[in-house]
């Protein structure tokens, strides 16, 4: 296992590496063969001939560059999620929810409500519901997943078109540059077929999906889980056919692993705990290849489960790690389900029960701040579970 692991590791290395160096080769074999004339107009977003020499004050100039940058960079992703939100419109799909950062906009009613939720290696994110009735064979799923590339690239050729036809002053000059070049670089980071920081990106989503059958499936019904633990239905309440994967199911492949996982959460929502751990336990030779938030989420399910379990600290912290713990308490912000873990190891092994008390207290704070209200009900209904 560790030496698969270690080739894989050293694969993606070589492979962002492979990456760079073609982009960068790709802008010197342009900066060679470019005109003077282009040469001179990109020299000219930094010096004076052209746009004059901005407030006069350099200090406040590299703040207006910053600023800029800081704009640039949310407006991108604004427009990245903005793409998947049209694609997906004009695909059949239903809006859910809009994520920038760890800002979530959805609606409750008719009224537009502000939650708050962070994905580890995301930015923002769109997420829909899947056309009602879809055929796994027929259903929509290349523009839904390609429509954010595409907005980088329109975004990038506009403000390109500005810049060329207008020659803006500073710092809008610096402003549409940047979003040029932003633009390109989102571009290539979604359509170039890869993981970054473990999450698969949009071509990769996309290639998964064109060849497996399986694969479509879940991804379909993860957004419709989704949509409807958003609106207040619990797993439990979903129908048991959706988390029934076939006997040729493949656990190297993250799609699949995301059904059984959801397949373990209803279970849990039922309050079949040992099968919930029996069907997670499953996915634990698959765990060195899995992608990383999906490692760490099974993880820490299966500490949880060691901690109620009344299994020895020793067999606890094996699984526990300080790295596992790390993120356990740095996603607590925005998952109840870590801090659902936080509370039951600060009851059962620190035996603090003030700290355990505090923990439950902001789990009951945030439950209103979160987007999937079902997903919030259960895991409060778990907490209150572990003092009975």
């Amino acid at each position: 296992m560790k030496e698969k692991k270690s080739k894989q590791g050293w694969f993606a290395i070589v492979r962002m590496y492979t990456i760079s160096i073609v982009i960068g080769a790709c802008l010197g074999v342009a900066a060679n063969v470019m005109p003077d004339s282009v040469k001179e107009f990109f020299g000219g977003l930094w010096h004076n001939e052209i746009y004059g020499t901005g407030t006069g004050f350099w200090w406040i100039d590299t703040i207006l560059c910053i600023i800029a940058f800081v704009l640039a960079y949310y407006l991108q992703i604004i427009l990245h999620e903005g793409g998947h939100l049209f694609a997906g419109l004009m695909s059949g799909y239903g809006f859910v929810s809009f994520r920038i950062g760890s800002f979530v906009f959805m609606f409750e009613g008719r009224k537009i409500k502000v939650k708050r939720f962070a994905i580890a290696g995301t930015g923002g994110q769109c997420l829909m519901s899947p056309p009602d009735g879809f055929d796994v064979k027929t259903v929509p799923y290349i523009r839904y997943n390609i429509g954010g590339v595409l907005a980088n690239c329109l975004a990038s050729a506009v403000c390109f078109w500005i810049l060329w036809m207008f020659q803006p002053p500073f710092p809008l000059n610096f402003f549409l540059a940047v979003m040029c070049f932003l633009g390109m670089l989102f571009s290539l980071m979604n359509g170039i077929p890869m993981k970054i920081s473990g999450i698969a990106n949009d071509t990769y989503n996309i290639l998964m999906l064109r060849k497996d059958m399986i694969a479509r499936r879940a991804f379909m019904l993860q957004l419709k889980a989704n949509a409807l633990l958003s609106q207040g239905t619990r797993l439990r309440e979903m129908p048991e056919e959706w988390f029934v994967l076939p006997p040729d199911a493949d656990f190297n492949n993250y799609l699949h692993v995301s059904i059984k996982m959801l397949e373990a959460g209803r279970l849990q929502d039922l309050g079949e705990q040992d099968e919930a751990r029996r069907c997670l336990e499953e996915l634990e030779p698959y765990l060195p290849r899995m992608i990383r938030i999906y490692r760490y989420e099974i993880l820490c399910e299966l500490a949880f489960y060691k901690i109620i379990s009344d299994e020895s600290r020793e067999q606890i912290d094996e699984i526990l790690t300080p790295q596992l713990k790390k993120y356990a308490t740095q996603y607590s912000r925005f998952m109840l389900s870590k801090k659902r873990l936080l509370y039951a190891y600060a009851l059962f092994v620190e035996k603090d029960n003030a700290k355990a008390r505090q923990l439950y207290e902001e789990a009951l704070q945030m439950k209103d701040s979160l987007p999937l209200k079902a997903e919030a009900e259960s895991e409060i209904e778990m907490m209150e579970r572990l003092t009975k």
